[in-house]
């Protein structure tokens, strides 16, 4: 379980929207606060497409990866990014993903300690 969400990662620092959307099945669920559940490979990297779009960057650092079935586990991790217009940012990120029998992610929704970064200019970290 680790290597697959160290790859996943790996793939997530590329902010390449088509390299992500490889992880993702056509009955996959993706969830990350603000937006609303998004469903199917085509829309998630639309999504991640258009999120990277907003950013000047993105990068998480993991602090944690707990397994919590051979198909599901949580992973931690310190997020930091700047939305183009605001200032860095620094977010605690717990995610949840469940893969199916061929690896693909089928189920990922995220956590974050803040979403009102995500919604607002703020002051610099």
């Amino acid at each position: 379980m680790k290597e697959k969400i160290l790859a996943f990662m790996e793939d997530m620092h590329s902010n390449d929207a088509c390299r992500i959307a490889e992880w993702f099945a056509d009955e996959s669920i993706l969830w990350i606060p603000p937006a609303a559940q998004v469903a199917g490979k085509g829309r998630i990297k639309a999504l991640f497409r258009a999120m990277f779009n907003r950013y000047e960057f993105l990068k998480w650092n993991i602090v944690d990866i707990l397994p919590v079935t051979a198909n599901r586990c949580i992973h931690i991790c310190e997020s930091h990014g700047k939305l183009k217009g605001c200032a860095e940012y620094r977010n605690r990120v717990i995610t949840d993903i469940v893969f199916n029998e061929d690896g693909k992610i089928v189920s990922l929704s995220d956590y974050f300690k803040d979403t009102a970064i995500f919604c607002k200019k703020h002051d610099a970290i």
